[in-house]
């Protein structure tokens, strides 16, 4: 079939195929046919001369394909599951190269073509030429791999640029990043809540990536900007005429002595919404939840969404008084706020108004205190205060903020800055020091709050900046102008939000008319039915660039300019 089969037809296909290959021959003009079921969805076939006579006697005269380990490739292995098997291996529909699991490259296989691509991997020993390939499809040479764009990361940055560049750039980009699965993680603070199912945060990564886009499913080992290349996990590499490096954030779990332990425990009650894994277990907990110490922390190194460790916390808060668990046992349920930053969020714009929610629910707060251990068994926390004290709290529910890091190899590399973030100018994105390499979202060394929304503002500077310098040859591109707006999107219960949106100088960038520090029904539906979509259908298909052009209608006078910052 052409063009993108639906899951509906993946399921058919492969239950079909496994059923061929019982007999694992077909005969088709004149040639020995063998069904490779290799993945999910992908089926190779492999062509060795045949002849009916000879083998009617004698089946052993032909060499026997050898079919690759399918443990992990069968029906059970459900993406629309509410968690990712974790061993399921990424099925792709555009040529990749050999690896395991993705390719049959035998004696008696000189041909291996792809079912959904029509497209060939030849292994060394195949003397046939490439004219049946179709010409929109790019061919994995592993002698010598060179694109015209090279993407390291298929989180919203690298599926943004992606989809954006795609059109002038068709067959000449490849995308790198061994996850089967892509996620929304802004979400994950619903999923916490029991607001969003965890189904809906994460979709499977090939089918997000255009087809005539090769997507190579290796983990980067190493950059090497003097020469423009990079190594793969499976001992090549790839050179490119510019990079773009999205390799977004890793939560650091074992910073924390006892943090993976206890979030691993399910009847521990220390629960993180950071972590894919452990997400769901946050509102089991706040089910269970019957009174004592609530603690929610945060650690003073940067993170994802400045303002995530305290939503858990409203929504935390909003459930039980909802429920009346908290109302009935109030005077005994303490909520606190430990956070390692010297104020409750990071632009003062918001701080006064967040600070009133938290008077009015009896929450308190803790500033530069950061959490050193965690004792789950004993259900005690333990934390260092700025002087060096330390504090032993027991709680009954804790949320922890792990803390962050860029991965080892972008922070190991030549790329990167002291801080280890990719060391680019904070207006263009582009590295100071070689100018072909760009980085977006999260890892850039950027001093702004790292959401989506930043990421959706960032995809304009760097689609422009990139297509500047590879048609223009201009070294030092400024067609795209990155002001460091971000978006923080605070639900604080009762179906209500603010809406914290801000750029590097900490002045408010809001989108509408009305004063966004006032928790909004309408702006907490903005946050649950209307940003998933924007992000599937918009963001990761770099058709959204931010609310700049609304704001031209929606809030022409930037109207919270104008209002006093302690004013509510």
């Amino acid at each position: 079939e052409q063009g993108r089969p639906t899951r509906e037809k993946e399921v058919s296909l492969f239950e079909t195929m496994r059923a061929i290959t019982k007999s694992r021959h077909l005969v088709c003009k004149g040639k020995r046919v063998t069904a490779h079921v290799t993945t999910y969805n992908r089926v190779y076939f492999s062509f060795t001369s045949y002849s009916s006579s000879s083998n009617s006697h004698n089946n052993n005269n032909h060499a026997q394909p050898t079919i690759p380990n399918q443990s992990h490739f069968s029906p059970e292995s459900d993406p629309h599951k509410s968690v990712p098997p974790s061993n399921f291996a990424p099925s792709s529909n555009r040529p990749i190269g050999q690896h395991e699991g993705l390719g049959v490259h035998t004696k008696s296989s000189h041909h291996s073509h792809d079912s959904h691509s029509h497209a060939s991997e030849h292994s060394h020993d195949d003397h046939h030429g490439s004219s049946d390939h179709h010409h929109d499809h790019h061919d994995w040479d592993a002698q010598k791999p060179h694109y015209d764009v090279v993407i390291v990361g298929a989180g919203a940055g690298g599926l943004s640029i992606l989809h954006a560049l795609r059109d002038q750039y068709r067959g000449r980009i490849a995308i790198i990043d061994p996850s089967a699965y892509s996620y929304y993680q802004a979400g994950w603070t619903l999923v916490g809540a029991g607001i969003m199912p965890v189904k809906e945060t994460f979709k499977p990564t090939n089918i997000q990536i255009p087809s005539e886009t090769a997507w190579l499913p290796y983990s980067c080992t190493g950059f090497d900007p003097e020469n423009n290349s990079i190594s793969l996990s499976n001992n090549t590499k790839v050179s490119y005429s510019s990079l773009l490096v999205s390799a977004g954030f890793a939560t650091d779990l074992d910073a924390t002595p006892g943090l993976k332990q206890a979030l691993d425990d399910p009847h521990c009650p220390v629960v993180c919404n950071y972590s894919f894994p452990h997400v769901t277990k946050t509102f089991r907990h706040t089910q269970r939840f019957r009174g004592g110490n609530a603690i929610f922390t945060q650690p003073k190194t940067p993170i994802k969404c400045g303002g995530a460790p305290q939503k858990v916390m409203y929504l935390f808060d909003s459930y039980h008084r909802k429920h009346g668990t908290s109302r009935r046992n109030r005077k005994d349920t303490n909520i606190t706020f430990i956070t390692g930053i010297g104020k409750l969020f990071g632009c003062d714009h918001y701080v006064p108004a967040l600070n009133a929610i938290c008077d009015s629910r009896n929450i308190t707060r803790q500033y530069n205190t950061v959490l050193s251990e965690v004792r789950g068994p004993t259900r005690e926390a333990v934390f260092k205060t700025a002087d060096g004290q330390t504090q032993v709290h027991k709680f009954d529910f804790l949320h922890v903020t792990p803390e962050m890091r860029v991965v080892d190899v972008v922070r190991n590399s030549p790329l990167a800055n002291k801080d280890g973030f990719v060391d680019v100018d904070i207006h263009t994105l582009q590295h100071k020091t070689y100018n072909n390499v760009f980085a977006i979202g999260d890892c850039a060394g950027l001093p702004t709050s790292r959401t989506a929304s930043a990421v959706a503002a960032q995809t304009g500077v760097v689609r422009k900046n990139m297509r500047e310098y590879l048609e223009k040859g201009v070294d030092r591109p400024k067609s795209g102008h990155y002001d460091g707006y971000t978006a923080c999107p605070i639900p604080v219960g009762n179906g209500k939000l603010i809406m914290a949106e801000f750029d590097y100088s900490g002045q408010p960038k809001e989108t509408f008319w009305f004063d966004q520090r006032k928790p909004s029904s309408l702006l907490y539906f903005f946050k649950t039915t209307i940003m998933p979509i924007l992000y599937w259908k918009f963001l990761v298909k770099g058709k959204w660039q931010g609310p700049g052009f609304m704001r031209m209608f929606t809030n022409p006078r930037n109207w919270s300019k104008k209002q006093p910052v302690k004013s509510v």
